[in-house]
């Protein structure tokens, strides 16, 4: 026996094709805001970083300078004493500050998984077509 083939009309065919895009619609723009907010998050984990790192390179520089003048004031010109001490935290914060960077420009903030799998639904739509 051969198997029995449903004979659909155009109008439903349409109808079913409508349908189906517009859910496969819907989860591609699911997986976009997915994406996007974890990238968000990444970004926004690198920006509390850099504050964290200049606010503390900030508090470090006034509280180490004012006593690496009084410290070393007694050894060397004030003036060279709070370039000495002025020069070492500024390199502190300068770490944190490209720590912070360096996380913020990780975070890719395009949706890749989503842009590649519409051109994967682009790429079988158009294999449908020819057949």
């Amino acid at each position: 026996m051969s198997p029995v083939r449903e004979e659909r009309s155009i109008s439903q065919l349409f109808s079913d094709l409508t349908t189906e895009l517009s859910t496969l619609f819907r989860q591609e723009v699911a997986l976009a805001r997915t994406e996007i907010s974890e990238d968000v998050s990444k970004v926004a984990i690198g920006a509390v970083s850099m504050g964290a790192g200049a606010i503390v390179a900030f508090v470090g520089l006034l509280a180490l300078v004012e006593a690496a003048i009084l410290g070393l004031a007694n050894a060397v010109p004030p003036w060279l004493s709070a370039l000495i001490v002025g020069i070492a935290v500024t390199g502190i914060g300068m770490v944190l500050l490209l720590m912070g960077r360096s996380r913020m420009l990780m975070a890719e903030l395009m949706p890749r998984r989503t842009v590649d799998s519409l051109q994967e639904d682009k790429r079988l739509a158009q294999e449908h077509l020819r057949t």
